[in-house]
């Protein structure tokens, strides 16, 4: 059974002309910062099929100022981050560099668990969870 968690992101944190809170209902959700990127991405995987399919918050998509699909991964982008969508099925099939990545990231949320950080890592970088079902 799927693990879902109620995700409010401050868009603020997004950038300087968003203003206003979104949901994002997903099973995993994650903030990063890579080397080799010079701004953090949040990262959400939700679950797109079935009867209770998750969807991207239409805000979040206005207020992209670009957007992209790069290995059926959704990305927004903004000033000052970067928004990423998984299908929540390619958890358990990505690559283990992927994978590196995503584990290194400061906070990781999934399914009802921290493997990383905790509930104020996430309100430091404009995440408050609001319940798990």
């Amino acid at each position: 059974m799927a693990q879902n968690t109620r995700f409010v992101l401050d868009m603020q944190y997004l950038d300087q002309r968003c203003t206003g809170k979104v949901e994002i209902q997903a099973e995993i959700a994650s903030y990063m910062r890579t080397a080799e990127k010079s701004l953090p991405d949040y990262g959400f995987f939700l679950d797109f099929s079935g009867k209770d399919a998750q969807v991207i918050p239409p805000a979040l998509i206005d207020g992209a100022s670009g957007r992209g699909i790069m290995l059926g991964n959704i990305q927004l982008y903004y000033d000052r981050a970067s928004v990423l969508f998984f299908p929540v099925s390619s958890w358990n099939r990505l690559n283990p560099q992927a994978k590196a990545v995503i584990e290194q990231s400061k906070t990781l949320y999934i399914r009802g668990e921290f493997v990383k950080g905790n509930a104020r890592t996430f309100q430091r970088y404009g995440i408050t969870i609001v319940d798990e079902k």
